[in-house]
């Protein structure tokens, strides 16, 4: 039996292959979210206290 053998590692290998670009598509995913809702929170808080410092600097 040694094709179900090569089919099953080969089944295997295509599973493990999967998990692995899914396991990257979700990594990368969280950091670019986490780069969006940083980048986005930090651009507010600038205009936001930005104006604010213009006020106290009038």
């Amino acid at each position: 039996m040694p094709i179900q053998n090569e089919d099953l590692y080969i089944t295997i290998s295509v599973y493990e292959f999967y998990s692995y670009i899914i396991y990257i598509f979700i990594t990368t995913l969280m950091i670019a979210m986490f780069l969006f809702i940083a980048i986005g929170s930090g651009y507010y808080l600038y205009k936001h206290f930005g104006r604010h410092l213009k006020d106290l600097k009038d």
